[in-house]
């Protein structure tokens, strides 16, 4: 058995630990909604409960964040009900991951409803996206981490997010696809890309990152416009890049993900990077929002934005509304864009309104334009 299958490696720990951290922020902000009477998770490929090194593989993490909810919320009345679906063509880890959710107390008596299957991908997709198109007032999310490439078809995550009642997190070992791309497709591969790329030719001569930048916009295609689709990259070394796509209907939720991401790595929120010696994780530490300016620069140089369009074309860019005020600032203090109220008077310097809740009460409080 090769040793990433037995122990949980540095790459699928940081994978793992995103999970984690995301699902944080998105029960807080569900279970806050007074609207959600449940939230469903599901784990399609589950893996191993606890790994032999002891680390919590996916399902028993997204229990812990369940358990973890239950506990700040004791009463009853005040939690929306949790049941977890999680899944693996293995019984062995199966059974593995029961173990472990007895072993760390989550069970019949925990308040959680548990539901394991063991079957192939291909035949438990039906039934989830059955459940997720059932849903009332009730949430779901969605973890795909699949052995390998050929399992997930980019209909899938179209027939998931249907409805909009769910959140998908998707893994892809990139670098077996880009290196596939490179060298001689097999048809599995080739079938992907020509169905996500919609019988477009792709672009020639990508490097990795241009090839994770190019699925990401292709993915953004094919889902359509009213879904927001985020990358965030495990790199190992200059050719070995592991990504994960978030993908969701709830520019909320999406901007969680982003804190997620960006709390995580406070530079470029693109991902981790090992060091070029050894197994631990090396975050870059300076913030890099340049290519956030340029986009500004380039949408305001074709028609002015209000706040609302601003913090959209911001999330859609894979930064944070801060990150968007910062270089409004920046611009509004060399004297190179001029902000408005809604009324035409001029705004109060400093003042640009990009965050949710004006985006939902307010998007057209102020016009930023060129100067």
């Amino acid at each position: 058995m090769k040793k990433s299958q037995k122990d949980m490696l540095p790459h699928s720990e940081a994978k793992v630990s995103l999970l984690e951290k995301y699902l944080e922020a998105f029960l807080a902000v569900i279970a806050n909604d007074n609207f959600t009477k449940a939230i469903h998770a599901f784990d399609l490929f589950a893996g191993e409960g606890i790994y032999p090194n002891g680390k919590a593989g996916s399902s028993v993490t997204i229990a812990r964040q369940f358990m973890r909810l239950k506990q700040a919320r004791s009463n009853a009345e005040s939690c929306p009900d949790l049941y977890l679906y999680f899944n693996d063509r293995n019984q062995a880890k199966v059974d593995s991951t029961l173990e472990a959710l007895e072993g760390n107390g989550i069970g019949e008596d925990s308040g959680i409803a548990i539901s394991p299957t063991c079957d192939k991908y291909e035949n438990i997709l039906p039934n989830v996206v059955s459940k997720v198109d059932s849903l009332g007032d009730e949430k779901s999310f969605i973890f795909i981490d699949p052995y390998g490439y050929k399992a997930v078809k980019p209909q899938d995550i179209s027939r998931l997010l249907k409805g909009g009642k769910s959140e998908v997190l998707l893994f892809q070992p990139t670098q077996f696809l880009f290196r596939f791309t490179q060298s001689g497709t097999p048809k599995a591969l080739s079938d992907f890309t020509a169905e996500l790329g919609q019988g477009k030719k792709w672009p020639e001569n990508l490097d990795i990152w241009g090839y994770v930048n190019h699925v990401r916009y292709l993915f953004s295609e094919y889902v359509g416009k009213n879904y927001f689709v985020d990358i965030f990259t495990i790199q190992k070394d200059p050719s070995t890049v592991f990504c994960l796509f978030f993908f969701t209907s709830h520019i909320r939720g999406f901007e969680k993900m982003l804190d997620t991401k960006w709390k995580l790595n406070e530079s470029t929120g693109r991902g981790w990077h090992f060091e070029q010696y050894g197994d631990t994780l090396d975050l870059f530490h300076t913030p890099q929002i340049n290519p956030l300016q340029n986009i500004l620069i380039e949408s305001l140089n074709e028609y002015p934005l209000s706040n609302g369009e601003a913090y959209e074309l911001t999330l859609r860019s894979g930064f944070r509304p801060t990150h968007c005020v910062e270089v409004l600032k920046s611009l509004q203090n060399q004297g190179k864009i001029e902000v408005t109220l809604s009324d035409g008077k001029k705004a109060r310097k400093g003042s640009f309104y990009i965050n949710y809740e004006n985006f939902k009460k307010r998007p057209a409080r102020v016009l930023i334009k060129i100067a």
